[in-house]
């Protein structure tokens, strides 16, 4: 039996049918290397996690974590993380349906660049649009900017174009600064540099960009590669201008999360730009 070459570990929150769609995906998705699907419910309330544990957990080199408690992206992503086997380790949203060949090709973009520590792909809505899934690392005033007037402002219009890389070719592969966690493959020899995957003060929100950026400091690329696709059925949880963070739990989350983000790196240097 050959030994796993891919750990898949999706997240389940509530989201059961996404769920069971992206299995169903999996294991139709052609892979010339081992593979073994890892899924984290973090204390989901629906019954639908009880039908797809029943249904599922009878598939070959697929496993379930039932967390007793919702831990969040990171932490919840962490429990499978420590559990796999594989020498790559990709984390998968359950919205999120990868194109044929796609996960071979993102190991293979690691098999032969072995200073990458994470390779994602492109995302695309549901309608073929290109998701902006790369961005460089945010400041305070980009934060501000996405969230109030001045995002209208043409000198700060372009400065957001700027952090969001609107400016770049989605078809170029480039080294980027952080890409979003819907789709990221990362080298398990990579994550031992580092002491943790996932930090855990960020509950949900800028887990990516942290990840991203510790690696960075470790002397790990961090790459978008477009020739791999996937299509994102993405709802946007942190939307909103300042003043929805009286209705919006996610954004308030968000808004928590960047200020734990700035606080963390105000007296470190940008591994990208020493």
């Amino acid at each position: 039996m050959k030994p796993i070459k891919i750990s898949i570990i999706i997240l389940n929150y509530n989201s059961a049918q996404l769920t069971e769609k992206c299995l169903e995906k999996l294991y139709n998705h052609e892979s010339h290397h081992p593979f073994e699907i890892i899924v984290v419910d973090n204390n989901s309330s629906q019954e639908g996690i009880t039908n797809l544990t029943e249904k599922w957990q009878i598939k070959e080199n697929i496993s379930f974590i039932l967390s007793p408690k919702n831990l969040g992206y990171g932490q919840g992503n962490e429990l499978g993380l420590k559990i796999a086997r594989g020498e790559y380790l990709l984390i998968l949203n359950p919205d999120v349906e990868v194109f044929p060949r796609a996960i071979d090709t993102l190991v293979e973009f690691l098999d032969k660049n072995s200073d990458v520590g994470l390779v994602a792909p492109q995302l695309m809505y549901k309608d073929g649009t290109i998701q902006d899934s790369f961005r460089k690392f945010p400041k305070p005033l980009d934060i501000l900017i996405k969230r109030t007037f001045l995002r209208k402002l043409k000198f700060f219009k372009k400065r957001l174009a700027h952090s969001l890389m609107w400016h770049k070719d989605p078809e170029k592969t480039e080294d980027i600064d952080w890409v979003v966690g819907a789709c990221l493959l990362l080298r398990k020899e990579a994550l031992k540099d580092i002491e943790y995957v996932f930090d855990k003060r960020f509950f949900l929100f800028f887990e990516d960009t942290d990840l991203c950026r510790r690696l960075w400091e470790k002397g790990w690329r961090v790459t978008y590669l477009p020739k791999a696709k996937a299509t994102h059925y993405h709802e946007r949880l942190s939307e909103g201008g300042i003043f929805d963070i009286f209705r919006k739990k996610t954004l308030r989350i968000h808004i928590a999360s960047s200020f734990k983000y700035f606080f963390k790196y105000a007296f470190r240097s940008n591994p990208r730009n020493p």
